[in-house]
């Protein structure tokens, strides 16, 4: 009767098999595996601010700040999508581009009671490589009929507005001024704007 051999066993038994296996199946699925994480990690990516060689500074879905730390700061916290209004873009005729324009509206809490707070705006989509350059306006230029598959397998949807959030906080006991930078997003993919004004 055969006895089954275990993993280890097995290795032990058939070292030229196990090395042939690692090197043929194992080796190229991890450096697959790897090559997916990195492009959609950075297929999920943004940015407000570039380095001296005009460089993005990229920013990912890790960094934005966790809904705690927003409570904390904020004891109410909205950005709404206002309307979207169908408009011509001179410089890229073939793609029909939207004027999004959303509202901010918060309170702060008790604790940022005194805090002085600003906000810039991005819009991209996942999958998508372009973004709107970084503002502080409401209102923003994007396209809003993206392409529907990138690489033939990963599925453009709607953009994406990221808001970076600065909140400077002064503490007149010790002269210094406590900057915090939040990040925010909301995924237009959850919001119907099926009535896009016609321009």
């Amino acid at each position: 009767m055969k006895q089954k051999l275990g993993i280890v066993n097995w290795i032990k038994t058939y070292p030229t098999k196990a090395i042939l296996f690692l090197i043929l199946f194992v080796i190229p699925l991890l450096f697959i595996l790897l090559f997916g994480f990195n492009i959609s990690r950075k297929a999920k990516s943004f940015y407000f601010d570039t380095d001296d060689n005009d460089k993005p500074l990229l920013l990912y879905q890790k960094d934005l700040t966790k809904k705690k730390k927003l409570d904390e700061v904020f004891d109410n916290f909205e950005i709404s999508l206002e309307q979207v209004e169908n408009i011509k873009n001179d410089e890229k005729e073939d793609v029909q581009y939207g004027r999004f324009k959303f509202k901010t509206d918060y309170t702060k809490t008790s604790l940022y009671k005194d805090a002085s707070i600003s906000f810039r705006y991005v819009m991209t989509a996942n999958w998508f490589n372009e973004q709107s350059n970084p503002t502080s306006s409401t209102t923003i230029d994007f396209p809003f009929n993206l392409p529907n598959r990138k690489y033939l397998i990963f599925k453009v949807n709607k953009p994406i507005l990221y808001v970076e959030i600065t909140v400077n906080r002064q503490f007149s006991n010790v002269d210094k001024t406590k900057t915090e930078v939040l990040y925010y997003k909301l995924d237009l993919n959850n919001i119907k704007y099926d009535n896009v004004i016609e321009n």
